[in-house]
């Protein structure tokens, strides 16, 4: 694709984004703060009374005491425009889960076409409504900034000026008229930044994508031989194999799977080559412990009494996530003149 096909089809996109942005606008600030990033309802599934330990991957040597799943997992302003009407589409996926889990529980699961598709949403729930989208959306939304300001640096002044009069009437003087147009030019994606609109548009885009390319695959539900699962704050990951080592990819169409945690004791595969249910031995479940530890934010989930914190420690001890790239928090801040 050439450059000028790719500035056409970002346009687009722009005034794509920009109409859904406006007829979400009535319902703007309307929010939910404190926001699950993992369901509490798939807390629950780790829980004792309603409790799951809460293990800050940053101070491991604490004492992480049990808290509540309507606490833990959540976000404040995760989303912070229209978040109400976006928690309204995760309810229409949450809300089916129960019932789901019922047919993974009793082992029936592929005999219900409607629960499997619930199970499959699920999984694209949990990764567009992620940590890792989050970080990922602003990084993307900050080179875009920069694209555009490139592109006004290449026009000379005395054409951009003339262009700019021509199409708002407006005069503009030569000494910085490139930073003034500038500005004027990225005001609506400077403000949609700050407000978190285009997050809320992207976010629920991305759900759908997801959820389409995951609902054209097949899916395996594994239970572990020994041993149980925990759960990441960044919990649906894309994962690939090479010889023996499994690994996580960043994008879904690098990945081999998509793995997330369903409970101490199964743990749902997207992308499977077929729908099959499996036993893994206790290796294979230290190893997918593993992969949720090193791409978690800040904090892992177990159940009260699993002893999974000695498995954590150790493994932060021997020097897990030393190597990895620490994820930037958010930044709703790009919108400023370089």
């Amino acid at each position: 694709m050439d450059v000028p096909e790719q500035r056409g089809q970002r346009a687009v996109e722009a005034e794509r984004i920009l109409a859904q942005i406006e007829e979400l606008q009535p319902e703007g600030q309307r929010r939910v703060v404190n926001q699950h990033v993992v369901s509490r309802v798939l807390l629950k599934r780790f829980a004792a009374n309603d409790r799951v330990i809460s293990f800050d991957l940053h101070h491991p040597a604490n004492r992480h005491r049990p808290g509540s799943t309507k606490t833990c997992g959540t976000v404040p302003d995760f989303v912070p425009f229209a978040s109400a009407s976006l928690e309204e589409v995760w309810s229409r996926v949450e809300n089916l889960l129960p019932t789901a889990a019922d047919a993974v529980e009793r082992g029936d699961i592929f005999e219900h076409e409607e629960h499997i598709l619930t199970l499959k949403d699920f999984i694209a729930l949990h990764r567009a409504r992620s940590l890792h989208y989050l970080a990922m959306h602003y990084r993307a939304a900050a080179a875009a900034y920069e694209r555009a300001w490139d592109a006004l640096a290449a026009i000379p002044t005395d054409r951009l000026r003339a262009t700019y009069r021509q199409h708002t009437g407006l005069y503009v003087a030569a000494k910085g008229a490139r930073e003034a147009i500038g500005a004027r030019l990225m005001q609506p994606f400077t403000d949609n930044l700050r407000s978190g609109a285009d997050l809320r548009v992207s976010i629920e885009r991305m759900f759908g994508e997801l959820r389409t390319a995951i609902r054209e695959t097949c899916l395996e539900i594994v239970t572990p031989k020994s041993g149980e699962f925990l759960i990441g704050d960044i919990p649906a990951l894309p994962v690939r194999r090479e010889g023996t080592v499994l690994s996580c990819v960043t994008a879904l169409e690098d990945s081999a799977a998509i793995v997330l945690p369903f409970g101490r004791k199964h743990l749902l595969v997207g992308r499977a080559p077929s729908n099959d249910m499996a036993a893994i031995p206790a290796d294979m479940v230290d190893c997918l412990n593993t992969l949720q530890v090193e791409a978690a934010y800040s904090r892992v989930y177990l159940h009260p009494g699993s002893g999974l914190e000695h498995f954590v420690r150790a493994h932060l001890a021997a020097g897990g996530r030393a190597d990895r790239t620490p994820l930037e928090p958010p930044r709703r801040d790009a919108g400023t003149t370089p």
